[in-house]
């Protein structure tokens, strides 16, 4: 595939601050915040409020700053909450911020400087420091691994669509360019529809990737992705989610008469593990014993430290309750990670 070739940014570029809200009146208020300290001040925060039943609304009129732009709709859900917040907006890059996360005071500047600085990029990504509901540290996001990096439609479409260690939501920018290729998103995604611009904007222009966090990105029972104990029917969920943007990908693909389609996720490693797990606890042990062997001959299983091998294999002779203990500390946040996390920022 073909990379979109990127005009060259102005000096001074003007950059759209996206969020979206929902019932987020706790924390919007510190979200906003955090952009209007920002060392760089050629910038707009449009907010989409999706249909807040609590008094999100009021926390947004509380600023009376210039460069706040507001839309309130009815409930829609996080894709039609994006989209009409990107259709409001000016800016010749965009920064996406959830609601309920905040930047680092030099966040819109090194993200600036790093997409003018890589020139034919337009798709900036860097690390998140991980909070909790009050605010507290709890380490770097991804932990030891490094972000993606370069163009990688190719590695892409071979395993299944799914690129590792993509940073949420408040860790993603993108230039405008990129961005009229993706929006308007699938408004069926009530949910995760962030993860649509993880999973396409790499098949059309390469990844940069900043090392340093310049977001901090809160865990909270209430976002989907938070890590906490594990949860069987919210894990199904998520594999369900991955299920509709491997669909996505593959609609993009087509409407833009691309000859290319995406292997199966069966080709993805990670889309293994997950449904070995699923099946693992429901007690399918065919499907179970399949995503097994499709696990252990994954070319990247290979190339896993040993120790995390050694765990998979034993998982296969495990009891059910232990194998959830196990793998609850396996992807949970703990103390440990945490600490670990500290050490390598």
């Amino acid at each position: 595939m073909n990379q979109y070739v990127l005009p060259l940014l102005e000096k001074e570029p003007f950059v759209s601050v996206i969020i979206a809200n929902y019932n987020y009146e706790v924390y919007i208020k510190e979200a906003i915040q955090s952009v209007l300290d920002q060392t760089y001040s050629n910038f707009e925060i449009v907010i989409c409020d999706d249909g807040s039943t609590d008094e999100s609304i009021k926390s947004i009129k509380s600023f009376s700053d210039k460069r706040i732009k507001l839309i309130v709709q009815e409930n829609g859900g996080m894709a039609s909450a994006l989209n009409s917040a990107y259709k409001n907006s000016h800016g010749s890059i965009l920064c996406f911020l959830d609601a309920d996360d905040y930047f680092g005071k030099t966040k819109i500047e090194t993200v600036v400087e790093n997409f003018k600085k890589s020139g034919q990029t337009g798709f900036v990504v860097h690390r998140v420091m991980r909070v909790n509901e009050y605010g507290e540290e709890q380490g770097i996001l991804p932990l030891f691994s490094k972000l993606p990096n370069g163009y990688l439609a190719k590695e892409l479409l071979r395993n299944g669509g799914i690129i590792k260690e993509l940073p949420p939501c408040s860790g993603l920018s993108l230039r405008r360019e990129i961005a009229e290729l993706l929006f308007p998103l699938n408004e069926s995604f009530k949910t995760s529809a962030d993860a649509i611009i993880q999973r396409i904007a790499p098949l059309i222009t390469p990844i940069y990737y900043i090392k340093q966090y310049l977001s901090y990105y809160r865990l909270h029972n209430n976002n989907i992705t938070y890590k906490g104990s594990f949860s069987i029917d919210k894990h199904i969920k998520e594999g369900n989610i991955w299920e509709q943007l491997w669909n996505e990908q593959n609609n993009f693909l087509k409407k833009n008469k691309y000859e290319f389609r995406f292997n199966s996720l069966k080709n993805n490693y990670s889309y293994c593990i997950r449904n070995y797990v699923q099946y693992k606890i429901t007690g399918e042990k065919d499907k179970e014993l399949y995503y097994f062997n499709l696990m252990l001959n994954n070319s990247e299983h290979k190339k896993e430290p040993l120790i995390r091998r050694f765990y998979w294999l034993t998982t296969r002779i495990m009891w059910k309750k232990l194998f959830v203990v196990t793998y609850n500390f396996y992807t949970k946040q703990s103390q440990l990670k945490r600490i670990l996390s500290k050490l390598n920022t």
